[in-house]
C-alpha cells in the first residue's frame, strides 16, 4: 500500500508492477547469488553481507521516503473483533 501512497497518481499501476517484478528477481537470483558469495568467502561472510546489505537499504528508505500520516491506524481494543471476522 506504501507504493501506491508514494507513486504519482498516473503511475500507481507501474510502481505496484515494479514492485512485484522486483521481489520475483529478488527470490529468483537471489539464491544463486548468496550461494555464490557463500562459495567464494564463506557463509559467515554471506550473511555479513545480506546484513549490511539490509542495513544499508534500510538506511536508504529512511533518508528516501517522505514521512506519511498513518491510515487505518487500529488500537488493541479492536483485536477481538478482528479475530471474530
Amino acid at each position: 500500500s506504501l507504493v501506491v501512497r508514494v507513486a504519482p497518481k498516473d503511475r500507481q499501476t507501474k510502481a505496484l508492477g515494479l514492485l512485484s517484478m522486483g521481489s520475483a528477481l529478488a527470490t529468483v537470483l537471489g539464491l544463486p547469488l548468496g550461494r555464490m558469495v557463500g562459495q567464494w568467502l564463506g557463509w559467515r561472510m554471506t550473511f555479513g553481507t545480506i546484513g549490511a546489505a539490509a542495513l544499508l537499504a534500510m538506511i536508504m528508505v529512511w533518508w528516501i521516503l517522505p514521512k506519511l500520516p498513518s491510515k487505518d491506524v487500529g488500537s488493541a481494543a479492536s483485536l477481538p473483533s478482528i479475530f471474530n471476522n
